[in-house]
């Protein structure tokens, strides 16, 4: 990541970003196909100006704002469930969810657990992971860029949860796992309400 690919200086690429974030921030909404073609022309590359922003530094270089991020993230507070050394934090990546929020991302090799540091909105500088049967499903079904967007909490039990169910809520709704079933039920928030719109047996 904070590659220019040899087109833009850094300057030019960290105004460029800070001005799609604000835009992003304006609308709140922002179709699949131009988060895409935004992200491939920016090389993914975070801009300095927002790690500015996260961080308080005076940051002039890419390489100054590669570092000071992998810093952050390094010494950021983990739950115990969560083997750091598993962590490459030079894989984060920028990306922006369904809502228009930005989040540096982290997706562990387990192809299970991914790391979300808000970099826009409401949990701006705090991070949320989700993990095992809501984690696989969440990646490989929905992601970021579906209704449910960013994660909004770490897994937790609700009152009438048996010990091994869990539910991790989101930007647009939540997963729960009943462990009993084997199962993911996804819900969705809406006008009405909340309804389920997606469930799968393991």
């Amino acid at each position: 990541m904070w590659q220019d690919q040899g087109k833009n200086d850094d300057a030019t690429v960290a105004q460029q970003l800070k001005s799609d974030l604000e835009e992003l921030r304006e609308e709140q909404k922002i179709t699949r196909q131009e988060i895409l073609k935004m992200i491939r022309l920016r090389g993914s590359t975070p801009s300095i100006n927002l790690v500015q922003g996260l961080f308080g530094n005076d940051i002039t270089t890419a390489a100054e704002a590669n570092s000071m991020l992998i810093n952050k993230l390094e010494h950021l507070d983990l739950p115990p469930y969560i083997d750091r050394q598993k962590i490459n934090f030079n894989e984060t990546m920028l990306e922006f969810s369904s809502f228009g929020t930005a989040g540096f991302v982290n997706h562990l090799d387990d192809r299970k657990t991914s790391l979300v540091y808000y970099a826009s909105g409401l949990d701006k500088d705090r991070m949320f992971i989700v993990r095992k049967g809501i984690g696989w499903f969440y990646r490989e079904y929905l992601g970021a860029q579906s209704f449910l967007g960013f994660p909004v909490s770490n897994e937790f039990q609700t009152k009438g949860d048996n010990p091994g169910d869990a539910n991790s809520n989101f930007e647009g709704g939540y997963i729960k796992y009943i462990e009993a079933l084997n199962k993911i039920q996804v819900f969705r928030y809406g006008i009405k309400g909340e309804s389920c719109v997606m469930s799968h047996s393991f």
